[in-house]
């Protein structure tokens, strides 16, 4: 949705627009107390200011300016060098135990995203494919440190909060960007762009960040960084409908061997976590 939507902005005013419109439904959504809260910690606390207004921020603009350059299942296919990112500062920096698979399901899952990428229909390595590159993987090391910064901040904070002070000061620095750089400038909207718009502010806005808040509370930030990854699947299938991007046997396969690596980390995170309920309730 959001490469169809830079048709008619770019990449600050289609997210300050995003965030913005996002406010009132999170309003709505929360409601008032945890909303209250939340412009209480915009006021009072730079972590929210370095969780919304530079990771996030960090994350957004690079990924959605990448979809310029990059098929979609492309620039969503890097956000799995998030887990390697994570789970690598959670062992050396934090000292923490991580899942023995999530190393070997990073690497696997890289082998698939070069074969997608190399593969046609995957990007061409000229000008315009590397620097699409580029602000993907920017993207995806601004990913990383939202998801460690509010891992951290979860344990403190209330996730809802947190997801609309993010909102709040990231949506403050995109319409900062779109004034100083592209002068918030919107191509006239048609009804199905509209209504594109209008899905893209409920859904990868809204409900997926506050989904991602909530569960960095129940689990640890590699293991939710990779469980993100179905976003994969989703892309897919509205790239396949919606843009022209081509699918071949080689990108194909590069997608699959992804979407096998995560399964079967899905499948032992599931079978740990039982072992470790069943233990708790014996002791």
């Amino acid at each position: 949705m959001g490469q169809i939507l830079l048709d008619s902005m770019e990449p600050f005013t289609l997210n300050a627009i995003r965030t913005i419109v996002a406010l009132p439904v999170m309003v709505l959504l929360f409601g008032w107390r945890t909303s209250r809260e939340a412009l209480q910690l915009v006021g009072r606390d730079v972590q929210v200011w370095i969780l919304g207004g530079f990771w996030l921020t960090l994350t957004f603009v690079p990924y959605l300016a990448s979809l310029k350059y990059l098929p979609p299942t492309i620039t969503t296919v890097t956000v799995y060098a998030t887990p390697l990112i994570v789970a690598g500062w959670q062992r050396f920096r934090w000292h923490q135990r991580v899942s023995p698979l999530v190393l070997p399901t990073v690497l696997v899952t890289l082998v698939g995203a070069a074969l997608a990428v190399r593969s046609p229909g995957g990007v061409t390595l000229d000008a315009d494919g590397r620097l699409g590159l580029l602000l993907a993987v920017l993207g995806v090391v601004g990913w990383s440190g939202y998801t460690i910064h509010l891992s951290r901040l979860t344990i403190t904070h209330n996730p809802n909060a947190l997801t609309f002070a993010a909102f709040v000061t990231s949506g403050l620095v995109f319409l900062v960007g779109a004034l100083a750089f592209e002068g918030i400038g919107v191509a006239p909207l048609d009804r199905p762009t509209t209504g594109l718009l209008v899905l893209y502010v409920l859904f990868p806005g809204v409900t997926s960040l506050w989904l991602y808040s909530l569960s960095l509370r129940y689990a640890d930030a590699a293991t939710v960084a990779v469980l993100i990854g179905v976003e994969l699947i989703a892309t897919a299938i509205v790239s396949f409908f919606l843009t022209d991007e081509v699918f071949t046997v080689g990108k194909v396969a590069g997608l699959g061997i992804v979407l096998v690596a995560v399964t079967v980390y899905l499948w032992d995170e599931k079978r740990r976590s039982s072992a470790q309920r069943a233990l708790a309730r014996t002791d």
